[in-house]
C-alpha cells in the first residue's frame, strides 16, 4: 500500500494520468497497475498544528483499510 497525501486531492479524482514511470509525485495509475493499493486521503487544514491534522486524516483510513484488507484475508 501506498499512502500519497498533499492537501486535498478529490478534485482531481476523476483526471486522467497515462501510466507512466517517470511522473512525479506518483502515478496512481501505474502503482495500481502494478498491484499496490494507492490510498490518498483529502488533507484538510485548520488551525490545529500540522502533525495533528495529518494524525486525524491519515491513521484513521490506514488502519480501516488494513482492518478490511484483513477481514478479505479470513474469508
Amino acid at each position: 500500500m501506498i499512502t500519497y497525501f498533499y492537501e486535498k486531492e478529490s478534485d482531481n479524482l476523476h483526471a486522467h494520468t497515462p501510466p507512466t514511470p517517470f511522473v512525479r509525485p506518483i502515478n496512481r495509475a501505474t502503482y495500481v497497475s502494478d498491484g499496490y493499493l494507492v490510498f490518498v486521503p483529502d488533507i484538510v487544514y485548520r488551525s490545529a498544528s500540522l502533525a495533528r491534522v495529518l494524525i486525524n486524516a491519515i491513521l484513521p483510513g490506514v488502519t480501516s483499510l488494513i482492518a478490511k484488507v484483513l477481514s478479505m484475508r479470513r474469508m
